[in-house]
């Protein structure tokens, strides 16, 4: 995975388990500072995706964030999940590349 400015590790996982979808987003910073955390869930329509769900989290001087949240699913829907992260003590450029370069989605 790439690094970029005070960010070590990132990744998303998204899963579905007894009617629940499951959405995780793990950070590793190389220095504790703070961090917000979007993820939004997306349902499938048509060609189409429409956010049927988001959650913002914060994180106050950490080194490690493990974000997670639950949605009740609809059976035999396709889901998928993006997710930004904000890092309060990184360059505003910086900031803007990671909303590009870390967003991220998976269907399941």
């Amino acid at each position: 995975m790439p690094r970029y400015g005070n960010i070590s590790q990132i990744s998303g996982n998204i899963q579905a388990v007894s009617g629940k979808i499951n959405c995780s987003v793990d950070v590793l910073m190389k220095t504790s500072i703070s961090i917000s955390v979007k993820m939004s869930l997306q349902k499938k329509n048509g060609s189409s995706w429409n956010t049927v769900k988001s959650w913002n989290k914060s994180y106050s001087n950490t080194k490690v964030v493990n974000s997670k949240a639950v949605y009740n699913s609809t059976t035999g829907a396709t889901y998928r999940m993006k997710y930004t992260t904000q890092l309060q003590q990184e360059m505003i450029k910086q900031l803007a590349q990671l909303q590009v370069l870390l967003e991220k989605n998976k269907e399941i």
